[in-house]
């Protein structure tokens, strides 16, 4: 908790950035190393350096540091290219490391460099142990100044700084940049704190932050330049910024995040102007981006071996942000061809509704289904990261299956109608290449019963994946996926085309498309009511653009409930070697059935895929 104090003042210039040169004085009687001085290093110059290490790091200090040491070298195709040695080059290593934990409260560090060296190949091997020395703590933390219609920030709970802790500038910067931001988000547009280092005693140190909160403001009026006329109430719309609201420079980057999410605008610049003390003009800059775009991808969605989508569309086609698109998907087992109106912001500004029609088709080993489908749906988004949609959906539904099974299923046409919604809450750091974060996925439709739908039924899927960073690229990820479903009224069974399936790139690689869990007589997939996925995969770099994965993926699908048994959930571990590519990653992966294999399927299975399964 932050509170009073006094003492002597030291100003930083920067937040933290006066660190060593302020309060550590004692830094400069170490620069010069003595264990570095009793070795005659420059009798090794242009010796062939084959190690390096760095030693004796303390702890929650990053061993990472040492990648940006001149005599670590960098990695290259064919491994690490390091430098020829050089004492010139061992001397400013050392000095960086001294400067690097200085600036992470161990102001007394000591380095001290050894080699192991063969003289006959002219090589030798550095080790570099440090000796951090006592780390400077934080004493008293002070607030001055600071307004009181804001609250009081307690910078402990949010874990930035707090008495007792290392001394760290990147701390203390984080801290300054806080307070700052709390006050520009709180209508204190001109707000500046400046860090004040007070006192320094016995390895603890002091810390005061001189608050300049300025006048407290309000956006009293907002006006929309640069772009066509019908697209400003369109703009307005979308910021959702009423005259009178109190000054926020989250709320004004929000509010242009927004805008170029509507792909609307090509330029977005939003500014203040002070019209009295405490009174905002807020002016939108804006220019209407190119309307008309094309898009084209290839992959393996939901295990296809292979597709491509095409689409074109108009942000503007219709005026005053209603757009047009015109899509198609192409692959081994699934076409389709759609159409949609859409506009923005109609009952949410961040919400966008759209209408359309898709024909689509399936063409499966046990079944082929056409169906032709209008749709409306309205999605929201919170944020940027998240989304929620609801649908509601009319088909008609063509199904027409070859099973030989007496007790199957008949074959089923006629009208669906489906009530729809899925969540999705993403918090992966990329959406392409996720290295650390996680999503949750929940999707849930129901088609009612009553003589609305030919084949009424309900469906749940849950789906999450974690994905956690480790040291030098490497990445642990893990998913789960849970599905239930259950025909409803008269139905005998639900679609063959709604039905869970599993096997294949994207659920599970020891298995061919679709073809984990039940079979009709023909020996074809034949889909379930219930499916259980789960998997561990491990992603480390190699040389190059190369990058390889271990695996593990497990699951099942289920016919009906009756036959439940997690006991009988295939596993199947693996390896795959990736190619980074603008597109993505190209994968091979080689899986084995290690266990309850089932009859027919193969021992082992190879795969070729686009992007990274989950």
């Amino acid at each position: 908790m932050i509170t009073s104090f006094s003492g002597t003042v030291f100003f930083l210039n920067g937040p933290g950035r006066s660190l060593v040169a302020l309060v550590f004085v004692v830094l400069a009687n170490v620069m010069a190393s003595p264990a570095a001085a009793e070795v005659n290093w420059s009798r090794y110059n242009n010796w062939e350096i084959t190690s390096f290490e760095l030693a004796g790091l303390p702890e929650g200090v990053s061993a990472d540091f040492k990648n940006q040491l001149a005599l670590n070298g960098q990695r290259k195709l064919l491994g690490i290219k390091r430098p020829p040695f050089q004492e010139k080059l061992l001397a400013e290593d050392l000095a960086r490391i001294r400067l690097f934990l200085a600036r992470n409260g161990y102001p007394l560090a000591e380095t001290h460099p050894t080699a192991e060296i063969n003289k006959e190949t002219r090589q030798l091997t550095i080790l570099i142990t440090v000796q951090p020395g006592p780390g400077v703590l934080l004493g008293h933390l002070e607030l001055e100044g600071w307004p009181s219609r804001v609250a009081f920030p307690d910078t402990s709970k949010k874990g930035i700084i707090f008495e007792g802790q290392i001394f760290r500038d990147d701390d203390i910067e984080s801290a300054t940049n806080f307070l700052q931001e709390t006050l520009l988000n709180s209508g204190f547009e001109s707000a500046r704190i400046l860090a004040q280092l007070v006192g320094y005693n016995e390895g603890r140190v002091d810390l005061k932050f001189d608050v300049e909160a300025g006048p407290y403001s309000v956006v009293d009026s907002v006006v929309v330049v640069g772009c066509s006329e019908d697209l400003k109430s369109v703009a307005l719309r979308v910021m959702d910024w009423e005259p009178g609201k109190e000054y926020s420079s989250e709320g004004l980057s929000q509010a242009a995040l927004d805008l170029r999410s509507t792909q609307l605008f090509g330029h977005v610049e939003l500014e203040t102007e002070n019209i009295k003390p405490g009174s905002l003009l807020l002016k939108t800059k804006l220019e209407n981006a190119r309307m008309r775009t094309w898009r084209a991808g290839i992959g393996t969605w939901s295990d296809n071996p292979w597709m491509v989508r095409l689409g074109w569309n108009h942000n503007n086609l219709f005026k005053h942000g209603v757009g047009f698109n015109v899509s198609g998907v192409f692959g081994e087992y699934e076409q389709s061809l759609g159409a949609s109106v859409y506009w923005l912001g109609w009952l949410t500004p961040r919400s966008r509704t759209s209408f359309g029609f898709i024909s689509e088709r399936e063409k499966e080993d046990a079944f082929h289904s056409q169906e032709e489908r209008v749709e409306l749906i309205q999605s929201f988004r919170p944020n940027l990261r998240d989304i929620w949609k609801v649908g509601i959906s009319v088909s008609q539904v063509d199904v027409e299956t070859f099973t030989p099974d007496p007790d199957e299923a008949p074959d089923a046409q006629g009208k669906m109608l489906e009530l729809w919604s899925d969540w999705k809450w993403d918090r992966t750091d990329d959406p392409l290449s996720p290295t650390s974060g996680h999503y949750i996925k929940v999707s849930v439709t129901v088609s009612p019963p009553y003589g609305l739908s030919e084949s009424p039924y309900w469906k749940l899927q849950l789906d999450g994946v974690r994905f956690t960073s480790l040291n030098d690229g490497w990445v642990l990820g893990g998913r789960l996926r849970g599905g239930a479903s259950q025909a409803l009224g008269d139905a005998a069974d639900l679609l063959a085309n709604r039905r869970f399936y599993a096997g294949g790139y994207n659920t599970m690689r020891g298995y061919e498309r679709r073809h984990l869990g039940p079979k009709d007589a023909a020996g074809d997939p034949r889909g379930g009511q219930f499916v259980a996925l789960a998997g561990v995969e491990m992603r480390f770099p190699l040389v190059w653009f190369f990058a390889g994965a271990v695996f593990v993926d497990a699951g099942q699908v289920w016919r009906e409930a009756t036959d439940v048994e997690f006991g009988t959930i295939s596993g199947a571990p693996g390896v795959a070697l990736d190619l980074i590519t603008p597109l993505g990653p190209l994968r091979i992966s080689y899986a084995v059935n290690a266990w309850n294999r089932q009859d027919n399927e193969p021992r082992d299975k190879w795969l070729f895929g686009i992007g990274y399964p989950w």
